[in-house]
């Protein structure tokens, strides 16, 4: 009897310490969440985002990263800096968040569409175009307050988008890259060769005024045009197989010119 009693208050101790303990996330800091996108403000001061609505900036260059109270729980799929002042995360049905004062706060918003929204690129301070699933693709010329419907001439899901000015510029996806010549007004389908089904146009980098890179997700290409998109280089890229299964290009950015 005593030693059931004795078991009896052990277990009754083991509950009450147990519900006061707070369990507080350790490692990988300052999340485990997943992240999407990352963008650099200048060589010190940058943003990632990613799932849960998670943003992470850095003022040192990376070495360390805070964690910023977005007040949103959804996937961040891209984030674009305007300015020191203005970012802009992207999200699923048509929501995106904004903050005006370098991250401290933030407001919700949407655009006229519940399509999922993968990605958006300022070219300036006030014009910038977004794009995603459904074909969804869009340009503001008042830093984000207002969005207008663009016309891709295609229908696809949009992931990437590049310009090398405020008229010439491309936009990537689902088996698929467009182009246009007059700040998106009208929009030009370019024949770019596909292997697999579920092809998609990653990484656009625009280099000067000519040069046009990227990948093709799955099919492990490079693509690359040194006139504006009008010809185009395939290159092989290959990746090691690990436990049976290999690798694909997942993303590709560009630092300089070289």
């Amino acid at each position: 009897m005593k030693k059931l009693l004795f078991i009896f208050l052990i277990t009754l101790i083991s509950e009450s310490v147990n519900s006061q303990v707070q369990w507080q996330w350790q490692m990988p800091q300052p999340t485990g969440n997943i992240l999407y996108d990352i963008k650099m403000l200048n060589e010190q001061t940058g943003y990632s985002c990613g799932a849960a609505g998670n943003i992470l900036k850095t003022t040192n260059g990376g070495l360390n990263w805070v964690m910023l109270n977005t007040g949103f729980d959804r996937m961040l799929w891209a984030i674009s800096i305007i300015d020191s002042l203005n970012i802009i995360a992207v999200s699923d049905s048509g929501k995106y968040i904004k903050s005006t004062n370098s991250g401290i706060n933030w407001a919700r918003f949407n655009v006229s569409s519940n399509s999922a929204i993968y990605n958006i690129k300022f070219i300036n301070n006030q014009i910038g175009f977004l794009c995603g699933s459904n074909s969804l693709l869009m340009k503001t010329t008042n830093q984000g307050i207002n969005w207008s419907n663009l016309n891709p001439q295609i229908f696809t899901s949009f992931f990437e988008i590049s310009f090398i000015d405020l008229n010439t510029g491309f936009i990537g996806g689902d088996r698929s890259l467009i182009k246009t010549t007059n700040g998106g007004l009208n929009w030009d389908i370019i024949p770019i060769t596909f292997s697999q089904p579920f092809a998609q146009i990653r990484g656009l980098n625009t280099i000067g005024t000519d040069v046009v890179c990227g990948m093709i997700l799955l099919d492990n290409k490079i693509i690359y045009s040194s006139n504006q998109g009008l010809n185009w280089n395939y290159y092989n890229i290959s990746f090691p197989v690990v436990d049976g299964n290999r690798d694909i290009l997942r993303q590709m950015k560009f630092i300089n010119p070289s």
